[in-house]
């Protein structure tokens, strides 16, 4: 997050320090017909340039909030294989139990921050391995035994294929080269503006720096929110602290 505050004041500061060596330079001299140039043209790249960004924050937004639907999705499971476990022979209950429990544990403590980094916990892969074979293992003996079972079954596929997703949303959507293509675009339409004549200074310096604060915190912010688990918008994993307490266990 500092960083991102860093990049913010930075581009900010830049582009009003430029807007008045441009300023002091064009000091007394007409510019009418050239800012009714620029202007035209400032206006057709910006109305582009502000499209493609909003799309891309947009995209990003929509991006972070399927990553916190798919986790509440992932860890509801946890609680519905806990107690459909428990008509079951305490052979395979306790045992089913303890690993469920473990699997939130793990995720909390071991997987957010490899997802941080991009990559997947082996220990969660081992206890992802050691649900399967426990709940292969079961046998139902009679009618209720059997829809439980059944209902575990969904409940495991459904676990596996919300944690891949999970795995899948730790890598950013958007490709580096597109993000070359919007930093520059951002730093070419603030250049545009640089070649606008304002009667005063310091009502050009003010526009200028309010235009790069506007595209640096834009696409500042769309990077964060293309990480879902990395940065200073990541998501928590509340949602498995949750599913602990259901469990019966304070997180």
């Amino acid at each position: 997050m500092e960083m991102i505050v860093l990049v913010i004041a930075a581009s900010t500061a830049l582009s009003a320090f430029v807007a008045i060596g441009v300023g002091r330079y064009r000091a007394g001299k007409s510019s009418s017909d050239h800012n009714s140039v620029l202007g035209y043209f400032f206006s057709s790249v910006g109305a582009f340039y502000s499209f493609l960004l909003a799309f891309v924050v947009v995209n990003t937004w929509s991006s972070l909030t399927s990553a916190q639907t798919n986790i509440y999705e992932e860890s509801s499971n946890l609680p519905g294989m806990y107690y459909n476990v428990s008509v079951f022979p305490d052979e395979h209950r306790i045992a089913l139990q303890t690993t469920l429990k473990a699997y939130a544990h793990a995720v909390i403590d071991h997987e957010w921050p490899a997802m941080d980094r991009g990559e997947a916990s082996p220990e969660v892969n081992r206890l992802l391995e050691d649900l399967r074979r426990q709940v292969l293992a079961i046998q139902p003996q009679n009618p209720q035994q059997s829809a439980l079972y059944g209902a575990m079954l969904g409940h495991m596929g459904k676990l596996a294929a919300t944690r891949r997703v999970r795995l899948n949303q730790a890598h950013p959507s958007i490709p580096t080269p597109f993000w070359i293509g919007l930093i520059g675009g951002g730093v070419m339409l603030i250049g545009v503006g640089m070649g606008f004549h304002a009667p005063k200074i310091w009502m050009h310096v003010v526009l200028m720096a309010v235009l790069a604060l506007v595209v640096s915190s834009s696409l500042c912010l769309a990077r964060t929110m293309d990480h879902p688990f990395h940065g200073g918008i990541k998501v928590p994993p509340t949602a498995f602290h949750i599913a602990i307490r259901q469990m019966g266990e304070s997180p």
